[in-house]
């Protein structure tokens, strides 16, 4: 039914901004769970409207997940 409806097109965006409010809760994990579902959905769906933020809030999440993993500059 989603994809009659078009809500299919928003589902990367939605789980963008569940991770967006993982992040600001400290839920690391989960915010890394709906990051990895978002990137399977463009991968089965050739989804890529949101993809640029999507990859921001991984290594957001990935450098909160382990501070320790900054490059040195």
């Amino acid at each position: 039914m989603a994809s009659t409806t078009g809500a299919e097109m928003w589902h990367t965006y939605n789980l963008a901004q569940l991770a967006e409010a993982c992040v600001k809760a400290g839920r690391i994990d989960e915010g890394l769970e709906a990051i990895a579902e978002a990137l399977d959905v463009m991968q089965q769906k050739g989804e890529r409207w949101w993809e640029a933020e999507i990859y921001r809030l991984r290594g957001e999440l990935l450098l909160k997940q382990n501070p320790c993993a900054l490059p040195e500059v």
